[in-house]
Parts: structure tokens; C-alpha cells; sequence
């Protein structure tokens, strides 16, 4: 009896494994687990900016093997809510500063992460930079 449970039981797998197979080459769809992209860098803090002259701040991602994400898509950078004197090029993680009207010594600190085409981000583990303001 123990041998024919075991024979039934690769016969089963064996099918199984058959049905997985057959499906692959007819085309069928595998679901995929989108991954999160990989990482916000940039130069660390402190970071010194003239207050009244625009400046500007480049972020770039951790690419791995030229890739920004590794399931190739496409890749935004994201931050929490910025002041109103600065921007951030989704596309190309130009930071824009224009403090006029800061306070000297003030500080801005900023998380920035990146986000996926599909929604996958890194915003559990964001890049963050504080800016200081200094006499232009």
C-alpha cells in the first residue's frame, strides 16, 4: 500500500508539473510580483544654499547593471510635499531652489524615494537631504 501511495503521489506531482508546463508554451500569463526600484542617492547633507540665488540639487538612482528598477520599468522621483520655493523634475531628480525671502541658518529637510510605473517605491526607506540657507 505504501508503495502505490508513493506512486500515486509522483504520478500527481508529475501531472502537475505536465499542466505548468503545457501552460508556459501555450502562451499563458505567469503572474509577476512587481519589485520596488531601487534607490534615491545623492550627495549627502550638509548642503549649502545662497539664499536669493536659485540653485540647484541633482538626485540620481542606485542603478544595478544600467537599470533603474529591476524589472526594467520606468522610474519617477518622488518627495513628501515641498516648499513652494522648490521643485523636483520627476524625471530627471533636478531638485530646483529658489530661497528668496529665507531666513539665514534656516534648514529644509526633504525625504525623496523613487516609485515605479506600477506603483512599487522605496518610500519606506527615503534619501534625505537638508538644505541650509546662507548669506548670498
Amino acid at each position: 500500500m505504501k508503495i502505490s501511495a508513493s506512486l500515486s503521489t509522483s504520478l500527481l506531482l508529475s501531472g502537475a508539473l505536465l499542466f505548468l508546463l503545457v501552460l508556459s508554451f501555450a502562451g499563458c500569463p505567469v503572474a509577476e510580483v512587481n519589485q520596488d526600484p531601487y534607490p534615491v542617492t545623492g550627495n549627502p547633507s550638509p548642503n549649502i544654499v545662497k539664499s536669493g540665488t536659485p540653485q540647484y540639487y541633482y538626485l540620481s538612482i542606485a542603478e544595478q547593471g544600467g537599470q533603474k528598477d529591476p524589472d526594467g520599468d520606468i522610474v519617477y522621483f518622488r518627495s513628501e510635499t515641498l516648499p513652494g520655493d522648490m521643485t523636483l523634475d520627476s524625471g530627471t531628480g533636478v531638485v530646483t531652489i529658489n530661497s528668496i525671502g529665507r531666513t539665514v541658518g534656516e534648514t529644509i529637510t526633504i525625504n525623496f524615494w523613487s516609485e515605479d510605473e506600477h506603483g512599487a517605491d522605496t518610500s519606506g526607506t527615503p534619501f534625505t537631504v537638508t538644505f541650509t540657507i546662507i548669506i548670498g
